[in-house]
């Protein structure tokens, strides 16, 4: 059965006697209460061992793969609301609402949708991301594109470069920005990346994609009618 997030962050399956996504889909007891367990082993982080338990993770991440989670200085995550799972895995939540580190450990029991279910629940609605692989996994998750910048080398992640000079084949991805909706789910969802970069016009300065991203959710809150700026 098709899976997605409701405004919650709660999993709901699609349910095809009545052609509808809810909790009722016959589930068994242990499939009905399998997110609702994990739940209770996602823990609270100080930034000294979220930091260390990213690095972790991201050292089992392959070099040319590792590149797109963003690890952030300890000094950064100390306003930030920081989750690790028992296997390794990791989101954060900064206070406006932007989700970062979200990186799943390979092995570990919990999904990459797992992850974004939990920041969902702490308040996260927002993201940005590299490329086309991101792009199907956070619009499949009910995340909406709004925005994005062209790959900037001059602030390419360290390890692109290192991959890049050890002969790997890394793409100049660009930074796409999200926000989060919870009306698309991977057999509805509408976004194609190929025609999202074609049709959306980019900007040359991240701030300005992501003021961008931000002006769009403000205006969403207000019940604003959205508009290109």
């Amino acid at each position: 059965m098709a899976e997605k997030l409701n405004s919650h962050g709660e999993f709901q399956e699609y349910n095809t006697e009545n052609g509808r996504y809810g909790p009722n889909t016959g589930k068994t007891d242990t499939e009905k209460n399998e997110h609702e367990s994990n739940e209770t082993e996602f823990e609270s982080s100080s930034p000294n061992d979220f930091h260390k338990t990213l690095s972790e993770a991201k050292e089992n991440i392959p070099l040319n793969k590792r590149w797109r989670v963003d690890l952030h200085s300890i000094e950064d995550y100390e306003k930030d609301k920081l989750f690790v799972t028992k296997g390794g895995s990791c989101v954060a939540v900064e206070p406006d609402g932007n989700i970062v580190s979200v990186c799943r450990k390979p092995k570990d029991i919990y999904r990459g949708s797992d992850l974004l279910a939990k920041a969902l629940k702490e308040g996260g609605d927002r993201l940005d991301a590299f490329g086309d692989v991101l792009f199907d996994f956070y619009t499949d998750n009910g995340f909406e594109p709004v925005s994005w910048t062209p790959f900037n080398e001059e602030y390419a992640p360290d390890e692109w470069i290192e991959a890049r000079n050890q002969g790997m084949d890394v793409q100049k991805e660009p930074v796409i920005f999200y926000r989060y909706t919870g009306e698309y789910d991977k057999e509805t969802n509408p976004f194609d990346y190929e025609k999202f970069l074609r049709t959306t016009k980019p900007y040359d300065d991240y701030d300005l994609a992501k003021n961008r991203r931000d002006a769009e959710i403000r205006r969403n809150k207000n019940g604003i009618q959205k508009f290109d700026i």
